[in-house]
């Protein structure tokens, strides 16, 4: 029997989309007082994890080619040596908790993009749900500005990451569906809703959003400036990102909507000041990141080998204010040691030389994700930790599948 009898079209797609965002639905005014009595992530989780297995169950098959295997294998041996980390050494609240975000989540977050996102089309309508959210969410902001610029939309002080985050995807998937777009109507639609996602990435004021949108900036001008791509695309991307750009900052200086004032606009034009000067030290003491990249390389010099054991940075810090460093290499090599690091780069050169390489094969959709990877780990290095960036691990294996997919149809 056909699989699209027992799995109604968009609804794996809804599926992915649910649990790769759940940290920004919690926030939601009719989620909200759900999620203090049940988790939306490990619901959502659940939730995706058996709709995956009943798709496994009527599939002959799974999509997986040699290099998304490689980069499985590698994951789960980085997984294994995080948890045999977490295991040897004594258990704290943190590494509880990171462990259950890394090792029990960031595989379902995997098994989604694998199973759920196996090909272009599944793909595109996963991007089309992200940017609609991300429009959605800056129209909001645009005409409620004083609670959506201190992250009140979220609840909570830590919600205006999550609203820039959003944004920040929304937009690169709205640049992409731009491109890919066959129709003047089309490229009118996604053009005209990159402005709201610019707006909210703003306005949420995680600085680390727009280093990661500088990184996908410089990779985008890289690929499409070759001449196997055609030249208006680099004049699409940069007529886009200025219009937005200018449109942004118009509508937050004036009337009841000069945002300038709130704490996002103000975090962010902050970051983009010191970032013009390459102060990057006063970068760091800015945003309270100096001393913790401090503790996190003192950590590994005291404990080079192996680290101080997973989810443990917090008790060897010199301030226990943070649970890690705000730098995914520091965090490796501080909890896991050098053993660490070189698991973690094996599952990520791979993926980077397959970034860079080949352009000439790659689609619009496959481009895109290579940039939401960079982005992603552009991201990693200044706020987050392994247990809740699992959304990196997801977008690389979203490109591997599209990557594989774009040489099929190439051939």
């Amino acid at each position: 029997m056909k699989l699209s009898s027992y799995h109604p079209k968009y609804l794996a797609e809804l599926f992915a989309f649910l649990f790769i965002f759940s940290g920004s639905l919690k926030g939601l005014p009719l989620l909200s007082s759900l999620n203090q009595r049940l988790d939306l992530t490990i619901l959502f989780g659940a939730v995706a994890s058996i709709y995956c297995v009943t798709i496994v169950v009527f599939r002959q098959r799974l999509f997986l080619p040699s290099q998304l295997g490689i980069f499985l294998l590698t994951l789960l041996l980085f997984i294994l040596y995080s948890t045999l980390s977490f295991v040897m050494t004594e258990s704290t609240v943190d590494a509880v908790k990171k462990a259950i975000q890394f090792q029990m989540l960031t595989p379902i977050a995997v098994i989604v993009a694998l199973v759920l996102l196996d090909n272009v089309q599944a793909i595109k309508r996963f991007f089309i749900y992200t940017a609609i959210f991300g429009f959605l969410i800056g129209v909001y902001g645009f005409f409620i500005p004083k609670n959506f610029n201190t992250g009140g939309m979220f609840g909570a002080e830590s919600g205006y990451q999550w609203m820039s985050k959003i944004s920040f995807y929304a937009l690169i998937f709205c640049l992409g569906l731009l491109f890919d777009a066959k129709s003047k109507k089309g490229r009118w639609l996604w053009g005209v809703a990159i402005m709201p996602c610019f707006y909210g990435l703003i306005s949420g004021g995680a600085r680390q959003t727009i280093f990661g949108l500088i990184v996908v900036g410089i990779y985008l001008v890289f690929v499409y400036a070759k001449p196997i791509k055609k030249p208006i695309n680099s004049k699409l991307l940069f007529a886009f990102l200025i219009i937005s750009a200018f449109v942004t900052v118009g509508v937050m200086s004036i009337g009841d909507f000069a945002l300038l004032d709130g704490r996002g606009a103000n975090r962010i034009g902050d970051f983009i000041t010191l970032l013009i000067k390459l102060d990057f030290t006063a970068i760091l003491e800015m945003s309270g990141r100096l001393h913790l990249f401090v503790d996190g390389i003192n950590i590994f010099q005291d404990h080079p080998l192996f680290g101080v054991g997973f989810g443990n940075f917090r008790e060897f810090a010199s301030s226990d204010v943070y649970s890690h460093p705000h730098n995914v290499f520091l965090e490796v090599l501080a909890e896991l040691g050098v053993f660490g690091l070189f698991f973690f780069c094996c599952l990520l050169i791979p993926i980077l030389i397959h970034v860079f390489g080949n352009c000439s094969i790659k689609s619009t959709q496959t481009v895109f994700l290579g940039a939401m990877v960079l982005g992603n780990l552009a991201t990693m290095m200044a706020s987050g930790d392994l247990g809740t960036n699992r959304i990196f691990f997801f977008f690389c294996t979203l490109f591997l599948i599209s990557l594989a997919r774009s040489k099929v149809v190439k051939k």
